[in-house]
């Protein structure tokens, strides 16, 4: 088997042979003056190595688009090297740069055609002295016409000599999307002229976490195959900004021109070649636009726990969240972060299905009807979640959005929506009995029910002051045995949505006064950072509060227990 030399070294050892002699010294025929010119070696070696230096000693002329070494270098040493590795292909190319006959300049005429000696066209473009050969530059200044034809320079390469499966696989650097696609069976669902839309290994490997979901877990397999028929547009379809084109499951691709870059899918277009079954555009990016809702939420990293509580809990949102030609939904998911962060104890209440219809409700509040994108959502703008929540946006110069006061991140379009990720959850508008469980009071919740008192608390207009997980853990035998007096002890019908002085009749009957003392001074609360001013007569300390989410009830809560009678 021959030894193949690798395209660096020949550029080496072209440089360290004897000096050639000067242009102006260069005699003899058009493959005699190609192998003495320094920066036409890989050409001349190429010719040699596929047996096509012989066509110039039969005494044919012939017209040679002549890449110089420099345009080897453009292309890329491993695609050179690839190419040089099968000997048959690289035949086609090297003879797809060679028409029978002397070309003179004014030949080449704007949307004429050339024939290779092999009988494939070559398409001609020209704006006075500019002339392309599908897409790449001619130097017609510094043409050798000699005995024997003419060699025009040029820097780059004519390969549309090669399919597409062909010039995918000779590109090191679309080695992935080789891989994926093959995989996929792609490359053999097709027959005849097709686009293939190949994204760079980096723009796959940009992909992150959401890439390894997408192409490696098996769960995602039907994700997967639709996502590389995304990449495929049988026919001659042309590409044309501001139309679409069926893709090869039939979705169809959005095309769109931005401050002169097209993008296809929202992945921008890097390159355009012409092949011998169709075109390749490489990209930038992965397309992944046609997928619908259901199938970003399943490739997502972020809110992969918010994904598995819709399909649990809202089959038939579900359903339509997979339906591509349906009504169009934007969803305002949670992300994993936020589960962890509203901790074991309230997501397992959360799971409790004595909360069931609570839950249900968390989750409806972060889908919105309709399709808001980035530019949609306006300052003061107000969207209405599934259960009626609403959701006010805000938006600064920056333009950084909040929705209800949770930032917005991670803006992906899906074919039937808009999908953003939320570092927090949103609350619905919901009574002082839900809110109070939301906002993790989670033992405070048991001990309502435990005592029976769940309307009392859901009664619009109360004031409830609580206790958090931390103080019923102090005291769990008479909290856990007889939790109503002390709740009856600490709710009152009276709304006070702000703490003052004032005098306040509980539930069990009793009045208390609330009072203000300031924090400091020369006592032990001089260094207690966590002191509050507000305290019942008993001086049980008490943090300013806030509504509940329905806006109708109010809690406060309480620094120690507060029991009947004082402590």
């Amino acid at each position: 088997m021959r030894r193949l030399v690798p395209l660096a070294l020949l550029l080496f050892i072209a440089a360290g042979c004897e000096p050639l002699p000067g242009e102006e010294n260069i005699t003899g025929t058009l493959i005699e003056r190609l192998e003495r010119r320094s920066d036409y070696s890989l050409l001349t070696d190429l010719l040699g190595r596929t047996g096509t230096r012989s066509l110039f000693d039969s005494g044919t002329e012939y017209t040679v688009i002549a890449p110089t070494d420099l345009a080897f270098r453009y292309a890329g040493e491993d695609f050179v090297d690839a190419l040089r590795e099968d000997n048959e292909a690289l035949t086609r190319v090297v003879r797809h740069h060679l028409v029978e006959g002397r070309l003179a300049p004014e030949d080449f005429v704007d949307g004429g055609t050339l024939r290779t000696i092999d009988g494939r066209e070559l398409a001609v473009s020209r704006t006075g002295p500019i002339v392309r050969i599908d897409g790449v530059t001619l130097d017609l200044e510094a043409a050798i016409d000699v005995e024997g034809g003419v060699a025009y320079p040029t820097g780059g390469l004519l390969l549309g000599a090669l399919t597409v499966k062909e010039r995918i696989a000779f590109s090191p650097s679309l080695s992935l999307f080789e891989l994926y696609a093959s995989r996929a069976g792609v490359f053999d669902d097709v027959s005849g002229e097709r686009t293939v839309l190949a994204p760079l290994n980096d723009a796959i490997s940009a992909l992150g976490r959401t890439g390894d979901r997408l192409f490696f877990l098996t769960s995602n397999d039907a994700v997967f195959q639709r996502v590389m028929d995304f990449h495929v547009v049988p026919g001659e379809t042309a590409l044309t900004p501001g139309g679409s084109a069926p893709s090869l499951g039939g979705a169809p691709l959005q095309v769109r021109e931005t401050d002169g870059v097209t993008s296809v899918g929202l992945a921008p277009v890097l390159r355009r070649e012409t092949l011998a079954d169709g075109t390749l555009l490489v990209l930038g990016g992965v397309i992944l636009e046609p997928l619908t809702l259901a199938e970003r939420l399943r490739i997502e990293t972020l809110p992969q726990m918010y994904s598995r509580e819709v399909q649990d809990l809202l089959p038939d949102t579900w359903a339509r969240l997979e339906d591509a030609g349906g009504q169009e939904y934007t969803l305002l998911a949670p992300s994993d972060r936020a589960y962890e962060a509203r901790g074991l104890l309230l997501n397992t209440a959360l799971g409790d299905e004595r909360n069931a219809a609570l839950n249900l409700r968390l989750v409806r509040a972060h889908i919105v009807e309709g399709r808001w994108t980035r530019e949609d959502l306006t300052d003061g703008l107000t969207l209405t979640a599934l259960d009626g929540t609403t959701h006010r946006i805000s938006k600064d110069a920056r333009g950084r959005i909040t929705v209800s006061g949770r930032e917005l991140t991670q803006g992906i379009s899906a074919a039937n929506g808009q999908l953003y990720s939320l570092g927090n959850f949103l609350s619905p508008a919901v009574d002082a009995f839900d809110t109070a469980l939301l906002q993790g009071f989670t033992e405070h919740v048991a001990a309502v029910r435990r005592a029976g008192l769940e309307d009392l608390f859901r009664t619009p207009g109360v004031t409830a002051f609580i206790a958090n997980d931390s103080l019923y853990a102090q005291d769990p035998g008479t909290l856990q045995n007889n939790p109503e007096p002390f709740l009856r002890h600490n709710i009152t019908r009276a709304p006070i949505p702000v703490l003052e002085e004032r005098d306040v009749t509980f539930e069990d009957g009793s009045t208390e006064a609330i009072s203000y003392r300031a924090c400091g001074g020369d006592g032990p609360e001089e260094e207690d950072r966590a002191c509050s001013p507000w305290r019942f007569q008993d001086n049980t300390q008490i943090y300013q509060g806030s509504a509940s989410f329905d806006g109708q009830s109010y809690l406060h809560q309480l620094r120690e227990l507060h029991y009947p009678g004082g402590h």
